[in-house]
Parts: C-alpha cells; structure tokens; sequence
C-alpha cells in the first residue's frame, strides 16, 4: 500500500508522465550505491541533487543503531517527475510523495518535481521501515511503528553537515497525548485507520521508543538484539530493560509532561557529486517504467482497468523497441498476472 501526505496548489490538468521526444528517450538515470534515481526533469543538476540526498538519507539510518544495521541489499527505484500535473496524474490531488513497497521493480519511491529525501514524511517513515526490515520483520507493531516515526524526523543540516533526528511535528505529539494503557498499544492495534485509538497507539508507541533512546539507549539495542534473534519482545524486555512493563504508563505521562524530548545528530555522509554519473534511459525502459507507474497508479479519479490497460500499452511498445531488455521482461510476468486477477 503506498501512504501519502496532503499537498496544496495543484491547477493544472493531469497528463501521463512523458517519456519520448522525437522517438528518444527524456528520462535520465543515476545509480548509486543503494539507489537507481530515474527522472524526466530537464535539468541534470536537479538529479543529481536527489540522487545525492538519497544517499545520505540512507546512511544516517544506517549509523543508527536502533535500526540493526542489516539494511537490505535491494536498490529502491526513485522516480522523479517533471511536472506536478504528471504526478497527479499517478498519485492524485492529495500527495506530496509515495513509498510503494511492492512493483515488479521492488520499492518504488515517486516524487513530484521539487520533492526530495528530506522532504517528505511518509518518504522517511516508510524507508526507515525498509531499511530496517531485515533486522526487525518479525517485532511489534509497537516497536516497528515507533521506529520509523521517530527516523522520520531526519532533518538535514547543510550548513553544519550534520542529520538531525528527534525533532518532533505537532501531529506526533498530539497523538501521544491520547493515553492508552502500555498493555494496549503494545498488543493488536484497531483495524480503523481514522480511530482515536489507532492515533494514540501511533504516539504512545513514538513516545515509549523516544523515551527508550533518551534515557535507556544501550539496554534498547540489547533488546533489539535479542528481538532480532527471535526472542519475544516480552522476555527480551525482562531481561534487558530498565523500565518495568507496569511503570510504563505513569514514565511515559511523566516524559510526555515535559514537553521536550531528547535530539541527536550524526554527521551527513555525502556522495562525491562529481563520481554520479547521469545516464541515459533507453526507450525500452523508460516506457516500461511508465507501465509500472500505471498498474502502480493510486490516483482515485482513475479505474483500475483504465491504469492496467495503459499499462499493458506502454509496456507493449517497450516490447517492440527491445524484447530482450531485462527490465521489460520482468515487468511481463507481473503485468500479465495482474491482468488475470483483475478479470476475476
């Protein structure tokens, strides 16, 4: 499932996102060591500006501990559009950029042109999540909730090269206010994605890993540690954490009183700009990109039939440019059993 976040001052009218110009590719492409950033802007500088931020995004997860330091090996496809007409296009009105965790091409990031790593939340939450899968697919939700929106705060400093974690939205803090008990949000949270409970066990589960990395920080990793092993969280937490089960509920209205919570920083790790390299796209998987984007289109003004037929034609034409390209083969398989399902 992609999540969003609202965005304002969309006017002009959605168009598919353009992908050749006088039978040539538009779309350019930098990979990087944890990346493939994919873009029809015209400007290469602008590109090369996300591909880089990606990159240092992902290596301040990666020095926080808390995440297991297992990221996973896979490359993230970043897509950047042009224009925001053709990003609505794809996502709708009510998006400022998407984390779509499963398409042919595994993880795809989609942006609007003036969209960056740094920039919007559900980008962070959800790639804290994907950073951290293979060190915590099997922990709470509690757990697993509370991590990412606590990485999802990475704020970074250009002027101090440094990424700022911690920094708390009004929303987050207005969902910890919502008091649940400990035994509540960290067992099954409600299935209604607009309660009041499913809120607060959002903040309360923000609240109790924030207040875990101010004041318990390496218990908390020994505890990951074990989680990660395939201990349950409970007796993991009986033997590494400080806080009993029982004094969770007053030690969490007590931090939460304070009103301030705990900020750290860790140094920026910058790609060398001058070792990216833009590429061009081929044709083939340009177009093919596109049919992702279709049969991926969360866009509510569009049927899903409307998107998989678009799909089908984009990916067709990438056929008969190149049917031996890797990427239109993969995307065949997938496309055709989509296809199937929705014919049922």
């Amino acid at each position: 499932m992609a999540l969003v976040l609202l965005c304002a001052g969309c006017a002009s009218k959605p168009t598919a996102p353009a992908v050749l110009e006088d039978g040539k590719s538009m779309w350019r492409r930098v990979e990087t060591e944890h990346f493939v950033t994919e873009s029809n802007l015209q400007s290469d500088a602008s590109l090369l500006r996300v591909a880089s931020e990606f990159e240092t995004l992902w290596y301040a997860f990666a020095s926080v501990p808390v995440l297991g330091l297992r990221p996973p090996t896979g490359k993230p496809i970043v897509v950047v559009l042009r224009d925001t007409s053709e990003y609505r296009y794809v996502a709708g009105d009510k998006s400022a950029g998407a984390f779509v965790e499963d398409t042919p091409l595994g993880p795809l990031i989609l942006l609007p042109p003036h969209g960056g790593a740094f920039r919007e939340t559900v980008v962070k939450h959800e790639l804290a999540h994907y950073v951290g899968s293979p060190s915590l697919n099997d922990a709470p939700r509690w757990l697993n909730e509370g991590l990412a929106q606590v990485m999802e705060t990475a704020d970074y400093d250009t002027d101090d090269g440094q990424i700022l974690f911690g920094s708390h939205s009004p929303a987050l803090v207005q969902n910890a206010a919502l008091t649940m008990p400990g035994y509540v949000f960290m067992g099954t949270w409600p299935a209604d994605p607009g309660s009041r409970e499913l809120r607060a066990c959002y903040g309360r589960s923000w609240l109790l890993v924030h207040y875990l990395i101010d004041n318990d920080l390496q218990n908390f990793l020994d505890f990951i540690v074990r989680v990660r092993s395939g201990e349950t969280w409970q007796d993991a937490w009986e033997k590494e954490i400080v806080l009993r089960r029982d004094e969770i509920d007053a030690t969490l209205n007590r931090y939460y009183g304070r009103g301030k919570y705990g900020l750290w920083t860790v140094r920026a790790h910058v790609p060398d700009m001058n070792e990216l390299q833009p590429t061009s796209v081929p044709p083939a998987d340009a177009l093919a990109l596109r049919s992702v984007l279709h049969a991926s289109s969360w866009n509510p003004e569009r049927e899903q039939a409307q998107n998989l037929q678009a799909a089908d034609e984009d990916l067709r034409a990438a056929r008969d440019l190149d049917p031996q390209s890797a990427r239109v083969r993969l995307i065949s398989a997938a496309l055709a059993s989509a296809q199937e399902s929705a014919a049922k």
